[in-house]
């Protein structure tokens, strides 16, 4: 067994710490180990949701509470010591079932390596143990009757040029610092920055290295979250299943697409369709159909505009949506007016997202003017999402994960693993990764199944995932 070592900045001397606010230390009966226990959940917290972070743009890491109170049952306490002695600092955003708490390190202790420390207690070893065979019991609980992707990771034979994979990570960040001393605004905090997100892809490539694989189901949308989930996209070419080439196969502009099916009346009170609400979250269907909102929905949808399939706007949002061309078009109209936000296309597709799954409620701010915008572009797509989100605006983003996992997840891949179950399959949300030579009917089957389900058939980028040469082709 390998020895059990937790990670914490290499400037850090916890000892130290202590010795400075040794009253509250020894007031609250806190022990050494579990300060670093705390450092060591943070580091590998943060790799894992180094992503989320870039996406969002924030420093803050979220705690699994969950995860430390089987550790630490008075984790509060640590956590408290170890911001009051500046270890670490908490943004208090914290709203109960919206929010969680997110902490950083204080500035002095980023830019440096992590350093292992292996002495340690046997009762934290001990507990430490503990809570990762019961994080396993309920991942396979979680995961039960999803073998046919599971496996995959468990066989081992996922690996990652860890040489060409470092030598890339230290590229980026070696242009990452050059470029934030040009500008010369905040030089060190951003030179940080850049060395702490360097460390986070190290520490992910590290854990595919050795096969420490965590994949889960998480949240209401019913997404699988996996060690290739957190993994930077360029990283992905370094990736090999049994020594073999893979392929990425994403549906584009995949949360547009998905929500075409929301301008099917059958989807909101159909009871035997084959697709709809009730299938996708019995719960929040219960709730939306009690609400004001709904008839408004179902009125909307029933307009004769609608029903010919043109309405204002849909028709233009639905030929864009199924060309593929729906993201260079809110470009193209958008830029000129916000130039800042939406001048490349993953800031485009960031500010699509957040438009599509703001809060009704903060639309007349300033900041969330391009939803404003969006509304005039395409008016009858955005008084049903508006609706939607009225009763509940996290409802939106659920149902499209929703339908998201259900139909790339339980329909297609099961549908490819019952065809021909030796076909790899690794899944990114809307995105299926295979070995070469399988992309044919990963394709062929993604067409069928979603053209029996939503109605339509998707727009598909294919990638050849190769260090040495990048390949795309759409279809």
């Amino acid at each position: 067994m390998k020895p059990l070592t937790l990670l914490c900045p290499s400037n850090l001397n916890i000892d130290e710490i202590i010795s400075k606010n040794k009253t509250t230390y020894i007031r609250h009966r806190l022990k050494k180990d579990k300060l670093i226990y705390i450092c060591d959940a943070l580091i590998k917290a943060r790799a894992n949701q180094r992503k989320r972070m870039e996406e969002e743009n924030t420093e803050f890491v979220r705690l699994s509470s969950k995860f430390l109170d089987k550790v630490i049952h008075n984790y509060n306490y640590y956590l408290r010591f170890l911001i009051e002695s500046k270890v670490l600092i908490c943004n208090d955003s914290f709203v109960l079932g919206k929010a969680c708490k997110g902490y950083k390190f204080s500035p002095q202790y980023l830019g440096h390596p992590n350093k292992e420390i292996s002495r340690l207690s046997y009762s934290l070893k001990k507990s430490i143990r503990k809570a990762k065979l019961e994080w396993q019991k309920e991942t396979k609980n979680k995961t039960w009757g999803y073998g046919y992707l599971t496996k995959w990771f468990e066989s081992n034979k996922l690996d990652i040029d860890i040489e060409a994979a470092y030598k890339w990570i230290d590229n980026y960040e070696a242009t990452k610092i050059e470029n934030i001393k040009l500008k010369g605004l905040e030089v060190e905090p951003k030179i940080n920055n850049a060395i702490e997100t360097s460390k986070d892809f190290k520490l992910l490539v590290n854990r595919i290295k050795e096969g420490r694989h965590r994949y889960s189901f998480s949240g209401e949308g019913h997404r699988l979250y996996s060690t290739l989930t957190n993994l930077k996209k360029e990283l992905k070419h370094f990736l090999t299943y049994d020594g073999k080439k893979l392929v990425s196969i994403d549906i584009k502009n995949s949360q547009p697409f998905l929500s075409l099916i929301l301008f099917n009346i059958d989807f909101w009170h159909g009871e035997n369709e084959k697709i709809g609400l009730k299938l996708i979250n019995e719960g929040i269907r219960s709730i939306i159909k009690d609400s004001e909102e709904y008839r408004g929905i179902i009125t909307l949808l029933k307009s004769p505009k609608i029903l010919m399939g043109s309405g204002f706007g849909l028709n233009n949002y639905k030929k864009l949506v199924l060309s593929g061309g729906f993201y260079e078009y809110v470009q193209k109209h958008f830029e000129p007016l916000y130039p800042k936000r939406f001048s490349c296309r993953p800031d485009v597709k960031k500010e699509v997202m957040r438009i599509l799954f703001s809060n009704p409620i903060d639309e007349n701010r300033p900041f969330f003017k391009p939803c404003l915008t969006f509304g005039k572009h395409f008016e009858t797509p955005y008084k049903l999402f508006k609706l939607i989100k009225q009763i509940e605006y996290t409802y939106f983003p659920i149902i499209l994960q929703r339908l998201e996992s259900f139909l790339v997840i339980d329909v297609i891949c099961k549908k490819i693993s019952s065809i021909n179950d030796q076909i790899p399959l690794f899944t990114i949300h809307d995105n299926i990764i295979t070995t070469e030579g399988n992309e044919t009917i990963v394709e062929a089957i993604i067409n069928e199944e979603m053209q029996r389900w939503i109605g339509y058939t998707p727009i598909l980028d294919i990638e050849y995932l190769s260090p040495k040469e990048k390949t795309n082709k759409i279809r």
